[in-house]
């Protein structure tokens, strides 16, 4: 049985007429702990050393959601730059649901 809450992994779907991601707040936090920015190698050590831990996964997940909603002058955010991103990858792979407009595109 899948996990559910804040344990939950990393989830995307096409649930009806929606797109849902989901993720448990202690599964992001542990993504933010073990990211690799975040665990850069030392040599003096020989190893890997964190530098920062979620000490509260509530508000962390808080913060990360306002973060993502944060506006630039032109009114993007972090989450519509990587919603353009992926339409653009998904389109660049070959996606059949696509179709090349005459002019003018409408739409």
């Amino acid at each position: 049985m899948a996990k559910r809450g804040r344990n939950r992994p990393l989830g995307l779907k096409v649930q009806g007429n929606e797109v849902v991601i989901r993720i448990g707040i202690n599964t992001l936090a542990f993504a933010h702990n073990h990211a690799d920015w975040n665990r850069p190698w030392d040599d003096v050590r020989n190893d890997y050393i964190q530098q920062w831990k979620v000490a509260d996964p509530n508000q962390f997940a808080k913060d990360f959601v306002n973060e993502l909603q944060s506006e630039e002058e032109d009114g993007s955010t972090p989450l519509t730059e990587l919603f353009d991103r992926i339409c653009q990858n998904t389109t660049n792979e070959g996606t059949i649901a696509v179709e090349i407009c005459g002019e003018p595109c409408e739409g």
